[in-house]
C-alpha cells in the first residue's frame, strides 16, 4: 500500500463493509477514522467465508451480477491503516484490494478495502459478530431493505 500523505492519512479511503460499517465501532479500533460518507461497490455483494478452521472466518466480498455492496468510506492515519490491514493477526488470510465504489452524489472514488483470500467453505458468524454487523448498519443509516 501507498505511504500515508503530509497529514498522517493513507491517499486512498478505506471501505469499510459487515463489522467495519459503524463509525463508533470504527473509532474504539481506529481512532483516527473519519467517516466520508455511505458507498457503494456494485456488482458485489456480503459473503461470509471460512478461511482456516470451521470456527474462523470473516466478512468478505463476493462478485454478483446486479448486487451492490453498500459500506462507509473512512479516511484513516498511517498507524491506524496498518492496523486495521493487519486484520488482528489474520492477515495472511486476507487480501487488500484497491476498488472503485459509488458515492451518493454519483462520484466514483478510490478505495481500499479487504476481503478473504483462501476461503474454505462457507461460515456462519457467531451471534455477536452478526449485531456488530447490524448495529453498524443502522448507526451508519443504511437502508431498511439493506439492512434486512
Amino acid at each position: 500500500m501507498a505511504p500515508a500523505d503530509a497529514n498522517g492519512t493513507y491517499p486512498l479511503p478505506y471501505f469499510g463493509y459487515g463489522t467495519l460499517l459503524g463509525a463508533g465501532h470504527m473509532r474504539e479500533r481506529y481512532p483516527s477514522a473519519a467517516s466520508l460518507g455511505l458507498a457503494m461497490y456494485e456488482g458485489h455483494e456480503l459473503d461470509f467465508l471460512r478461511y482456516d478452521s470451521a470456527d474462523k472466518g470473516g466478512c468478505s466480498i463476493a462478485e454478483r451480477r446486479g448486487a451492490r455492496l453498500i459500506g462507509v468510506l473512512y479516511t484513516l492515519s498511517n498507524e491506524d491503516m496498518d492496523r486495521l490491514l493487519a486484520v488482528g493477526g489474520d492477515a495472511e488470510w486476507y487480501e487488500a484490494r484497491k476498488i472503485d465504489v459509488k458515492m451518493n452524489d454519483g462520484r466514483i472514488a478510490k478505495a481500499i478495502t479487504l476481503r478473504v483470500n483462501g476461503a474454505r467453505g462457507p461460515w456462519v458468524p457467531p451471534a455477536a459478530y452478526g449485531r456488530l454487523i447490524t448495529e453498524g448498519a443502522v448507526e451508519a443509516n443504511l437502508p431498511a431493505y439493506y439492512r434486512a
